[in-house]
């Protein structure tokens, strides 16, 4: 019985000091907006089965540019979750390996894709944020006589944001519809 109360208040007290780092570090401008560009080689690297562009056929080599992505983000008032939604436009050249490298089709990609961002790191000035989201939406050619819908996604596990609640700068790496790498600037309101 002891050892079960000393336990609880362990608890308590981890709990506490916890919940008071956590409001020390809280954003004070939770409504934020970003522009980025992805590089795109998510696209250009074959991951055997796995496609961006399942309905296309395989295999299909693809080239791109990378694209620029456009985001809003609202934070929670613990500064721990971000809800938000992004938009993004992708140049893509699409060459069927079946047909060979002397045929392509170029597409103007454009996605909307809700996101959540949980930031597991805030520094004491708030200077410095580690952060992962994850994103899933769709994807629709804006090219004329098109028909390409996807399903858009993006995960970026690692992403560092330095700079104050005003403005900063931001790099992120993972897999998805907007590439492996993205590098942008932010501003909060």
């Amino acid at each position: 019985m002891k050892i079960k109360f000393i336990a609880a208040i362990a608890a308590l007290f981890c709990l506490a000091s916890t919940t008071a780092v956590a409001q020390k570090n809280v954003t004070t401008l939770p409504h934020r907006i970003s522009l980025s560009y992805g590089d795109g080689l998510s696209y250009t690297i074959n991951l055997g089965s796995v496609s961006l562009f399942p309905g296309l056929g395989n295999p299909v080599k693809m080239t791109t540019s990378g694209g620029v992505n456009l985001d809003y983000m609202y934070m929670l008032p613990s500064g721990k979750l971000g809800l938000g939604v992004g938009i993004g436009l992708n140049p893509i050249t699409f060459y069927p390996m079946a047909i060979g490298d002397d045929y392509s089709y170029s597409h103007l990609m454009f996605s909307v894709m809700p996101r959540i961002q949980w930031n597991y790191y805030r520094s004491k000035t708030g200077l410095v944020e580690l952060y992962g989201n994850a994103s899933i939406g769709w994807m629709t050619s804006l090219t004329k006589n098109a028909s390409i819908n996807a399903l858009a996604w993006q995960i970026d596990p690692i992403a560092v944001r330095i700079g104050s609640d005003r403005i900063a700068g931001f790099v992120s790496a993972g897999y998805g519809s907007r590439g492996i790498f993205n590098v942008g600037i932010q501003i909060g309101l």
